[in-house]
């Protein structure tokens, strides 16, 4: 396939940048960038439609020609958040007990900026430390997902209609399980499983969260932790392109699992009858 010599996307501002996902459900790819920083902007990178079919200039745009003809770079926005339930749908909670716990689900708008500093100042009010993100099409609705790790919190954002939804990780596990520590990774897959892997926990593990009921299901967790630095952190989750084998690791314990379900099933089809 021959060689290229590594080469930095000069449309990314350099930063913290943790994770990527890409927005493929259009004719012109969108990519999307978290940053690991108190003050980290999620970025948006769209490239022009000059650039596509998309190869390598689709990434690696030549600023001296046109200004790129017409590759953009903007940064998110939120405009406000408006606090409402704080006991999610069927979560049957003590609304007080969750405010304690910042679990209140918070809505709002956002916008796109040019301006790094605006994104910078609304992550650092709002998303601050970023890690995972996917992008899905779910219910027909192009759909970005990505947690904040420090507020143990996911954002769902509806890109077509401009809006935001933050939940708490922390939920309640069909089956048992504890996902109590910072989210880390996310993989998407099927039509609304959502991965979770799961950083500075003493039991670590992996989650599928069903997006469409807001429902948490534990794959599987370490009871065995690691004895020194902040503990074990999950990594590496992929599932095989038949949909048969899910793929985790454990980053500390350098070990990875590979899970299948009893009845020899795909994934996509994984509910609370068949877990």
């Amino acid at each position: 396939y021959g060689r290229r010599d590594p080469q930095r996307l000069e449309q990314i501002p350099p930063g913290a940048l943790e994770a990527m996902a890409t927005d493929d459900a259009g004719a012109v790819p969108v990519f999307y960038f978290t940053e690991d920083w108190d003050d980290g902007a999620v970025r948006r990178f769209t490239p022009s439609a000059a650039q596509i079919p998309a190869g390598w200039d689709t990434l690696h745009p030549d600023m001296d020609v046109d200004g790129g003809r017409g590759a953009a770079v903007d940064f998110l926005v939120f405009d406000d958040r408006v606090f409402v339930d704080p006991a999610p749908a069927g979560d049957g909670g003590d609304k007080d007990k969750d405010k304690a716990k910042g679990k209140e689900e918070q809505r709002g708008t956002f916008h796109w900026s040019a301006d790094m500093e605006d994104g910078r100042r609304s992550a650092d009010e709002h998303y601050p430390w970023t890690e995972g993100i996917a992008f899905a099409v779910v219910g027909g609705r192009r759909t970005l997902f990505f947690v904040a790790k420090k507020l143990e919190s996911i954002f769902q954002l509806d890109l077509g209609a401009g809006t935001w939804v933050k939940r708490s990780t922390n939920a309640d596990l069909a089956g048992g399980g504890s996902y109590l520590s910072q989210p880390d990774h996310l993989y998407f897959y099927g039509d609304k499983w959502l991965f979770h892997a799961e950083d500075e926990s003493s039991t670590p593990g992996v989650y599928l969260q069903d997006v469409q009921a807001d429902r948490y299901y534990t794959i599987f967790e370490d009871k065995d932790p690691v004895d020194w630095g902040d503990g074990e952190e999950t990594t590496g989750i992929a599932v095989s392109p038949d949909g048969r084998c899910l793929i985790g690791c454990l980053q500390e314990k350098g070990e990875c699992f590979v899970v299948k379900r009893d009845d020899g099933g795909s994934f996509d089809l994984a509910d609370q009858r068949r877990r």
